[in-house]
Formats: structure tokens, sequence, C-alpha cells
């Protein structure tokens, strides 16, 4: 008899979920057509409600959306450079790399084009830096913030589909800088990627790996062994199959207190859905009609529309050939079963890419938007989810300890609903699924009218935890300081220069604020002795050769004190003058020796008289083959005169490179060979 009144509930619930939504018809985001991919839900400009980021792809390239929401409506914003690349773009991830209080931006691109990373300036507008996973030309399909090694910073994980199809993982420095990591199977595996996912998938509290690969190539799950690592595991189901999937979207669908994953698959195949049993073993599902619709489906997206306390889920399918196609959408009945929804969100009737839910409007009910892109001839969706009488709570984390985007962060909410003691867990996420993202987590209440406890198990491995919660609020919960932490940290504004080298060096060390750093002691060349008290200092680097110097910072509150080394951090090239008396007749670029070279080659060059004898702008870049600068060896005012620098390709691949030295106006280049 009690199963028999569940199953009526249930049955109620679907009916009212059909006539939920409201399809947005009138706005810019719904009204703009493109190749579009990626969807994000992000608080750019930190005016604490969701903004809307859309990737465009085609080949030709396309200038991507973004919408700035102002009290539920949204504005396209053109004048930045974000919206202004016109790449061929797919995935983008947002997340605060520098930890500065503003999320930057990480686009991936394909058809062998340079992915692009922005560096948030707090103003509403972006800079395109320079770094390492803006250098790449590539074929990437997504990317993902998350901190693999627990230092407080976002590391990057990129996802490649063609090329040598190798993924990447830049790591970060801590001071804006990245390093690409070279070594392990974690990149050195060549499958067709099409999204990636940090998910601490056994509890261990690291984030591990999981890669969706077309198949034939089968899933790969890299362990995070917590010493900067990884152990590829091969044994467990969710590694064992051969569906040609797209992404993987991970919940804890069943508030059984672990994340389950619901696999993407494409070519008209069953998508997959795998139970955690808390253990970090899988148990793959044979459950109607999630597991048993065939579809071309590319993305999923995790949430509880109705607000009774369960994940319900949303598939978008796409990439069928010349075939328009659903997208398929069930709500979860909360006893580990599911009910397909034939309604609104199902209707398209073309191809959706990215897809995800998030609150836009502030009303406590998920909305959800959908990247949609058949022949380049459909608009964008959203969907306005219209509400009901069940409470709700949304949720923004802010680290300190851990990266300021608080990513690979868990909350759990504890509350009782329908007499039953229900736990929920979320988790924020660099990437979810495919071209999907939303740092703000929502949990919907039911009839609860209290939250009984609430945990948030922070990136680092802090533990926050708050009681008596009142439930129908958006609630900002900040990570608190250990008492008496401590942690040095310090970037320079240049890193490589010639002749008298002023460098300005910016404290990034943290504190807990009852026990503030009152002592600096810098060490600038490693010799032992301090050289500057000041918090930011300025330091003159000089040096007749090419050097590295090592840079030592030690700071102290009181209690406890904290060092940051960075060797060879600033690098003199050591530019010298050879022959100031016998004044050069020509504007002279000399090809490099060695030619090819590893990793370090002389380049040489003639400044004449031009009209005078005063010192001439001069500029020496490197580039790569496209064009992109990607080194400024030189940059100031030389006199007439012969000279020669050091160039150190280190931390470049092997390849063919460009360099063009520029002087009053004369631009010479020649090219150099690489190779490690």
């Amino acid at each position: 008899m009690q199963k028999q009144t569940i199953l009526i509930v249930f049955t109620f619930i679907t009916i009212i979920n059909a006539q939920q939504f409201v399809k947005m018809n009138q706005q810019p985001p719904v009204a703009d057509r493109g190749d579009s991919r990626s969807v994000n839900w992000i608080d750019f400009d930190g005016d604490d409600d969701l903004d809307l980021f859309i990737t465009n792809g085609p080949r030709a390239g396309q200038n991507n959306f973004l919408y700035e929401n102002e009290n539920g409506t949204f504005i396209k914003i053109t004048n930045n450079s974000i919206t202004q690349d016109s790449k061929a773009s797919d995935g983008s991830s947002w997340g605060d790399y520098d930890n500065d209080g503003d999320p930057d931006l990480f686009v991936g691109n394909w058809w062998g084009q340079n992915n692009l990373l922005y560096n948030n300036n707090g103003d509403k507008s972006f800079i395109l830096t320079n770094e390492k996973p803006s250098l790449e030309p590539s074929h990437s399909e997504t990317g993902s913030w998350g901190d693999f090694n627990k230092d407080g910073f976002l590391d990057l994980y990129v996802a490649n589909s063609d090329g040598t199809r190798k993924n990447f993982l830049y790591l970060n420095n801590g001071d804006g800088r990245f390093t690409k990591i070279l070594n392990g199977e974690f990149v050195n595996d060549a499958f067709t990627s099409r999204s990636v996912d940090w998910i601490d998938y056994n509890n261990d509290g690291s984030l591990d790996l999981f890669i969706a690969n077309e198949g034939p190539a089968k899933n790969n799950l890299y362990k995070n062994n917590g010493d900067t690592t990884f152990t590829k595991i091969t044994d467990l189901a969710i590694v064992t199959g051969t569906s040609n999937s797209f992404s993987s979207s991970w919940a804890d669908y069943d508030n059984d207190g672990d994340f389950d994953v619901f696999i993407s698959n494409n070519s008209n195949q069953n998508n997959e859905l795998f139970r955690n049993n808390s253990e970090g073993i899988f148990e793959k599902l044979a459950l109607a009609p999630v597991t048993t619709d065939k579809g071309y489906s590319v993305s999923s997206a995790w949430g509880d529309v109705d607000n009774d306390g369960d994940l319900d889920l949303f598939v978008s399918n796409a990439f069928s050939g010349n075939t328009r196609t659903n997208n398929f959408f069930y709500l979860n009945n909360g006893d580990g079963t599911f009910t397909k929804d034939n309604g609104i969100l199902t209707q398209n009737n073309g191809w959706t890419y990215g897809a995800e839910f998030g609150d836009f409007n502030n009303d406590g009910y998920l909305d959800l938007a959908t990247a949609n892109c058949f022949a380049a001839t459909e608009d964008n969706s959203i969907y306005i989810n219209t509400g009901g009488a069940y409470n709700w709570l949304i949720v923004d984390l802010e680290g300190t300890v851990s990266n300021k985007s608080a990513i690979g962060s868990v909350l759990k909410v504890k509350a009782n609903i329908s007499g039953n003691d229900i736990l929920q867990s979320r988790r924020v996420a660099g990437q979810s699924s495919y071209c999907s993202q939303n740092l703000q987590m929502h949990f919907g209440l039911g009839n609860a009218t209290v939250i009984d406890s609430l945990f948030v198990y922070w990136a680092s491995g802090e533990i926050t935890i708050l009681t008596n919660v009142t439930p129908n609020q958006r609630l900002k919960i900040s990570e608190t300081f250990p008492q008496g932490y401590l942690k040095s940290n310090f970037k320079a504004d240049i890193l490589i220069g010639e002749n008298e080298l002023k460098v300005k060096f910016t404290d990034l060390s943290i504190s807990d604020s009852n026990n503030p750093i009152t002592n600096w002691e810098w060490d600038f060349n490693n010799d032992g002795i301090i050289d500057s008290h000041e918090q930011n200092p300025e330091y003159t680097f000089t040096s007749s050769s090419a050097e590295f110097f090592t840079i030592k910072l030690n700071v102290e509150n009181g209690i406890s004190s904290s060092i940051k080394i960075r060797e060879n951090y600033i690098q003199h090239s050591g530019v010298t003058s050879i022959n100031d008396l016998n004044l050069p007749a020509g504007f002279i670029l000399n090809q490099n020796y060695p030619n090819p070279f590893n990793p370090s080659t002389i380049i040489s060059f003639s400044i004449p008289v031009l009209g005078n004898f005063n010192a001439l702008n001069t500029k020496l870049k490197v580039y790569d083959i496209l064009g992109n600068n990607l080194q400024t060896i030189v940059n100031k005012k030389l006199s007439p005169g012969e000279y020669e620098v050091k160039f150190n390709g280190t931390n470049f691949n092997s390849g063919v490179y460009l360099y063009a030295l520029e002087v009053g106006g004369l631009i010479q280049t020649k090219k150099m060979l690489l190779i490690k």
C-alpha cells in the first residue's frame, strides 16, 4: 500500500514539471545565432548574479558571446577582448587562477589555432595573456581548472581530439605563470579526447582525472597519488567500455554521500550511468529509460529542477549527420529510478552541445541554458523555471587557503524533507560534462523549514560546519584561515631582460588576519644576505653575461615564518655592445649561432647611424611560425653599434621559430630551429 502511494506522488510531480519551464524568446542570448558550443553561468563582474558566456566554433572563426545579467535582463557585451577573438572555439572554463578575487577565462580552440587564456582585470575587462596555455596550437575540445597538488592555485588540464591528440596539463606556479607538464601517461596517452573532469572519485581528498574518449578507445581514469604523480586505473567499470563517449557528469543522484557518474555516448549508442558504492568502486546500472534511450548524446547536466531534494538529469544530443535530434530529460523519483519527461526541454529539434542549469533570476529555481548549432541556423536557448512552493538554498564559496574559486571543494547539506533526513552533496567544478560550467551550488529542500547542518569540505582539506541554516537564501561562505596560518609567495613584473634590469616584486603572501605579516626579508641573488625589508620592493639586476638569479622571500608574523624560493627566476640575457668604436654602416640581423640549437643560441645584430648618433628604439622578439609573439628579448633604446644576445629556449617546444629585429622603423626577420 505504501509503495502505491509513493508512485502516485511521483506521477503527480512529473505532470507538474511538464509545465514548469517556459522558453525565453526576446532577450539577446536567444536571438544570437552561431556555431555554439560551451555554456558557462559565471558572475564575471562580481555583482552577485549569474552572467552567461557562450563559445562559438566554426572553422572560419566567430566571436564568442558574453551577456551581462542586470536583474534578470541580459545585455550583450561586444566591446570586450573575450568577445573579439574570432577563433574556432569549443570548451571554456572559468577560474580565479591568480587568486585576486575575480574569475579568469580559458578558451579551447580547434583547427590548430592557439588556445586563449584571459586574465580578468576586475573592472569587466580582460587581457589576453602570453602564458603557456595561450601558446599552444591545438585541437582542443574542453579544459578544466583544478588544484591537483593542493597548493592553493588552480592548474589547468586540456582535452584534445586531433593533432597529436595528447592532452595538456599546466601547473600553476603561483605567480600568474604556468609550467607545462611533459611526463606521465596523463599527458602522453593519445586518444580522441572530448572532455575532462577533475573528480575525487575515491574520497581521499585529492582530485583525480577522468577523460571521456571516442571509441573504440576506452575512457581514462588517472588516480592522484598525492605527490603530483598519477596512476592510470584500468580495472574499474567506468574505464572498461568502448563506447563513443563525449563527456562525463558527476553527481550524487542517490544522496548516499559520494559522486556517481553519467556518461554521454554518441553515434546512436546507449548512455551509461554508474553508481559509486562509496569506496571508489562503480556499478554499471541497467536503468530505463536513462540507460536505454539511444541518441547522439554530447553533454548532460544534473540539477534539482523541482526542488524536491534529488537531482534530475538533462541530456543534450547533437552531431548526428545532417539529422536534427531532440534532447532528453529525466525526473528523479527519489527511489533510485527516473521518469522521462517529454516536455519543452526536449523539443528543441536541432543540435545541442553545452547545457547547464543556473538560477539567473535569483528565484531559487534552476533555469537551463543550451548552446545550439545545427548548421549555424539555430538560436541558443534559455528555459525559465516558473518555480513552485518548495524551499531551496544557493551557496557561493570563496577560498582563502584553497583557491579563491573554491574549485575542488564539496558542500553537503542535511535537512528533513517529508519526514526523512536527507544528506545532499554538491561539488565546485572547473568543468562539468562537455562544455558546461556553473561554480554556484543549488539545493532543493522540499518542505524542509530549516537546514540542520551544512558541511563545507574545502579543497585545502579544511572543514566548515554551519547549523540551523535558514532556507530560501543565497549564502556566501568564505574559508576561515587556520589559527596562525602563514604562506610566503611573490611574483615579478618581468622575468627576462638585459643591461640594468629593473624588476618590481609583488608580495603575494597570505596569513591569518589575527596574525598579520610584520616582516619581509628578500634575498635577490641567493647569497644569504637580506637585500630588502620592503613588502613590494624594486631591484636592479646587472650582469656582463647571461645569468639566472634565484629569489628568496622569508615572511614572519610574530608566531612563525614561511619561506618561498623561486630558483633561476630572473633571467639576465646579457646583451652587451661588442663594438662601439667602429660603427656599422648597415642595419643587419645575423643568423643565430648555433642553428639548430638546444637550448640556447646567440643572436647578433648591427644598428647603424640613422641621421644622428642618438640611441634608437630597438625591439628583438621571438615568434611562433603563425606569427604569435612568444617572447620579447630586447625592448629599449640602443646606441649605434654591434650587439649580441643569448636566447634561452628551455621553456619552448622543438620547432621552427622566427626572430625579428625592429630599429627605427626598419625590420628584419630570420628563422631558427630548436631541436630537443
